[in-house]
This record gives C-alpha cells, structure tokens and sequence, in this order.
C-alpha cells in the first residue's frame, strides 16, 4: 500500500486468528493482518465483531456487510413440496462440510420424522459418516449452483460458537435469501442479524434444531413463501451490491 493513493484493506474472516480451524494458509498470518490493517487508510469488515478487532490498530473502520448480487439468482416461484420427502440445502466448501456434523443428530431425527434429504451442493466428495443415508450430493460450479436452490425447500447453516465463526458474514444465508428461501441457521456471527432480518429461524443447541427442523418441515407453503419473500426483500435492501455502492464509493474514492 506504500505507493498507493489511497490504502483499503476489506476483510470478512476472522483472519487475525492463527489458530482458525479452518483458516486460508496464505492470509491467516495474524502479524501481516496487523501490517496491513495498520497501514490501510480505511479498513473495511464485513461485520461488527471484526471490526472491533480492527478497531484497536486503526482509527477509521467501517462495517460493510459482505454482499451478493441478487440478479444471479432465481427466486423461488412456487413454495410447495416439489418432491415425495421435504429437502433442505447446504452450499459451501469442502473443508466447511464439517459443520453439517454438528447437527448430525438433529438432521438424522427429522429423516426418520419425515424423509427430509439433505442437498448438499459442494466441491467435495468426501463421506459425512451417518449423514450419507440422507444426503445428494451435486458438484458446485459457478454456472450452476443458483439453479440447485430453486426446487428446494428450506436452507440450513449450522455454525459452531467459536472465536474464528465469529468472524463469519453469513454468506450462505444471504445466498439462501436471494433465492427467496426460508432458512434456520446458528445465530453466530452475522447469522443473528441476519436471520433476524429475514424472520427466519434460529438454533443453537441440537435440541433446538431438532425442533426448528421440525418446525420448518411442518409449515404451511403461506408460511415458508412469507419466509421466503421477506428474505429476498432483506437481501435487495440491506445486503447487496447494489444498497452499499454509495460507502463503498465513499471508503475508496
């Protein structure tokens, strides 16, 4: 940044963390976070608990959410059943599948409950033990992801409460919002906002995705397309590129 009019350092990971289980080996550095973080004219986080960090080696931190752009999804049309058993999505990398663990026992009882599957849309290929019973698995690809959450009925995003998913901005649920899908999610890190927002629903303990899971396979199609369109909306207003342009142009320019 030395030979730069202007320095802007944008960060939605809690990267300063060395011991991040699942960090990004090139970033997790935490003395070249703090180089870079000090040098920066502006620091942009993709949320508040980031910026916090940031805040104690930079004076002028700003909290622009991390954003999507709604155009590249198909928003759902129809909220009924599309098939025999209900079917929840999870969209994310290989090394994050591990997540999905976490609820393994909650996800199990609602297949046995009432045949939920489990989509899993991913570059992995890897087994997830018990969940196997239960779960598709469609490669990711950047050409086709959108269209695998449009005849699904519900997303999930389960997060472990740790120092490095505190830093997380809640991407996948604002990938599930576009698309106009009701959702329940650990409320860590920007997921309690968000889902918040989106009135969907939250869960933390497996006891309470048990009963969330419950709850959302045993919904009304009025009651999933509220959750839906209030998500989407949520994400046109608050979390896409489009709503954030003004302070971007203003952290850069």
């Amino acid at each position: 940044m030395e030979n730069s009019a202007k320095g802007v350092y944008d960060f939605d990971d809690a990267i300063m963390l060395d011991d991040g289980k699942f960090r990004i080996p090139r970033l997790s550095n935490s003395r070249r976070w703090e180089i870079s973080v000090e040098s920066a004219d502006v620091v942009i986080a993709g949320n508040a608990y980031l910026a916090e960090s940031a805040a104690k080696l930079n004076s002028d931190v700003r909290v622009i959410p991390s954003c999507v752009s709604p155009e590249q999804y198909l928003p759902k049309e129809t909220y009924e059943c599309a098939y025999r058993h209900p079917v929840a999505v999870w969209l994310g990398s290989p090394s994050t599948e591990t997540y999905l663990r976490t609820i393994e026992g909650a996800l199990l009882n609602e297949h046995k409950r009432s045949g939920l599957r489990l989509r899993l849309v991913s570059r992995g290929n890897g087994s997830l033990g018990a969940l196997d019973v239960m779960t598709d698995r469609f490669e990711w690809s950047l050409s086709s992801f959108a269209a695998r959450l449009t005849d699904v009925d519900f997303g999930i995003m389960p997060l472990p409460d740790t120092a490095w998913s505190r830093g997380k901005c809640a991407y996948k649920l604002l990938q599930y919002g576009a698309a106009g899908l009701p959702s329940i999610a650990s409320p860590v890190g920007a997921n309690g906002d968000v889902i918040h927002k989106f009135g969907s629903l939250g869960a933390e303990s497996s006891d309470e995705w048990k009963r969330s899971l419950a709850d959302m396979v045993s919904s009304s199609r009025e009651e999933r397309q509220d959750m839906g369109i209030r998500s989407r909306e949520t994400v046109l207003r608050h979390y896409s590129f489009q709503a954030w342009e003004d302070e971007w142009a203003k952290a850069v320019l």
